[in-house]
């Protein structure tokens, strides 16, 4: 059942619609106001909590069947009360790693991409150096694209991503932050001839630049 909801959430331009969902929830989140408890009423959590959110454009270097790859990305997100932040990002293979010759006129590139749900525990983020800890968990999309002279195919397949991970922050500005850290890719269900879970699977080494109201 997880493997059709996945195809049918994968299949088609979903990537570009992602996108705009990003920009606008980011939006939505920087303009978010709070909003007044009750005068004198106790609650478990702090009665006004502060909205605020982030766009970041995300590098990321790592294992991609077998070969050191780049992807590149974007991550936005709503952040409660300074500490934890939930929202979304899509990573796109800049490169494909399998683009190689098969024949006289004949081309097989693979393309590679995911997205997904982002939770973030955000810890001192008034510090000028601070942590953050993060998983994403969604589905991506894996294809070899063929071209035989003016023709083109593609053999795809899709398949569960989780992916947790931890950045070092540098608050540059009041609004610019910069974060250096990693994260690891576990995947499942990928059954695209040639290919298993493990070629998905990797560490990678990533580089965030953050504007938002923090």
């Amino acid at each position: 059942m997880s493997k059709i909801l996945i195809r049918m959430w994968c299949l088609g331009n979903t990537s570009l619609k992602f996108c705009g969902i990003l920009t606008a929830f980011s939006m939505v989140c920087l303009t978010a106001t709070p909003v007044a408890a009750v005068e004198g009423e106790e609650t478990l959590f702090k009665a006004e909590l502060e909205h605020t959110g982030f766009f970041a454009v995300v590098a990321k270097m790592g294992p991609v069947v077998g070969q050191t790859e780049l992807m590149g990305g974007f991550r936005a997100g709503w952040i409660i009360d300074h500490t934890l932040a939930i929202g979304g990002g899509i990573y796109i293979l800049t490169e494909a790693p399998l683009a190689r010759e098969i024949g006289p006129g004949r081309r097989e590139d693979l393309d590679y991409r995911y997205m997904g749900l982002e939770v973030e525990y955000i810890h001192n983020s008034s510090k000028q150096t601070h942590l953050s800890f993060y998983t994403l968990v969604g589905g991506g999309d894996v294809k070899y694209e063929k071209h035989v002279f003016y023709l083109d195919g593609s053999e795809r397949d899709q398949f569960f991503i989780t992916e947790p991970g931890m950045n070092v922050i540098f608050n540059v500005t009041k609004f610019f932050r910069i974060g250096i850290g990693g994260s690891y890719r576990f995947t499942g269900d990928v059954e695209l001839r040639g290919l298993s879970n493990s070629d998905m699977d990797g560490f990678s080494a990533n580089l965030t630049l953050k504007v938002g109201k923090f």
